[in-house]
């Protein structure tokens, strides 16, 4: 089973596409464009994020590692930014909202980062969503 690097999903998006859509982030991009829209993606490895603004000094995330899938900052200052998926992890995802991509004409949208970076894991769960009649 092929897996890649994500690094959000989106549920219930309306901007992404037509309809009702969820939209998958993957992580990695070879550019490095100024008004990227999502600077988060551009390195392929799960990666700490920091947001000194929202740190109020707890120290509770003095150990954290990108490992430590389970940790959680009560303010938001530390996220991890990248999980590994399977394609039939997240196609349980995007399978959910099925109902809502039928009734509005909407479905499922790829971006990034740069998705074909990851393009075996990106054919595969296309072709899923095909088979199981959802928009791509």
């Amino acid at each position: 089973m092929r897996t890649a690097n994500l690094f959000d999903i989106q549920r219930n998006s309306f901007v992404d596409g037509p309809g009702i859509r969820t939209t998958v982030f993957f992580k990695g991009c070879n550019l490095r464009c100024q008004w990227c829209h999502n600077p988060e993606s551009q390195i392929m490895e799960s990666q700490i994020m920091f947001y000194k603004d929202k740190c109020t000094g707890c120290g509770r995330c003095r150990d954290i590692t990108v490992d430590n899938s389970d940790f959680v900052c009560f303010h938001d200052a530390k996220k991890i930014c990248g999980k590994t998926y399977t394609v039939d992890e997240l196609f349980n995802i995007i399978i959910k909202d099925k109902i809502f991509y039928e009734t509005s004409g909407g479905g499922v949208t790829f971006s990034g980062g740069e998705c074909l970076l990851q393009q075996d894991f990106l054919c595969e769960i296309l072709e899923k969503c095909k088979a199981a009649g959802i928009h791509t």
